[in-house]
């Protein structure tokens, strides 16, 4: 955990390195439009980030006041089953982590054509009883 000691009056002291890190590492997201949030963990406490996406159906916002909290928000997706990838920097522009979005492929709603059956009958017959 530590990557540097130094002694100082007799003292031991342990240099914690930047970090950055997130409360999840994947959202898994249906086909449909959705907002996510994702807290935000950086040493020292109230070190900066950048956080961005080259994916362009996700639009990274990153709150203020309190950027502890970074929002997603995800298209529809009509499409293939897609990945993206969430990239958070530390302000020590070396340290960072990332949040994968996996979203469900479009298409098949759930809303198929459900209802009364449908009957073949041989050309001149019109009653069926």
């Amino acid at each position: 955990m530590f990557n540097k000691m130094f002694i100082a009056q007799n003292k031991v002291y342990a240099v914690i390195p930047n970090s950055i890190s997130t409360n999840v590492t994947t959202i898994t997201a249906p086909n449909t439009i959705g907002e996510y949030y994702v807290i935000i963990t950086t040493y020292p406490i109230y070190a900066t980030y950048t956080a961005g996406t080259v994916s362009p159906w996700i639009t990274v916002v990153v709150e203020y006041p309190d950027p502890r909290t970074t929002t997603l928000f995800i298209e529809s997706n009509a499409g293939a089953y897609r990945t993206g990838t969430i990239n958070f920097l530390h302000q020590d522009g070396i340290t960072g982590c990332h949040v994968w979005v996996n979203q469900a492929a479009g298409g098949y709603s759930g809303m198929g054509m459900m209802g009364a059956p449908v009957i073949f009958a041989p050309i001149g017959i019109d009653n069926l009883a």
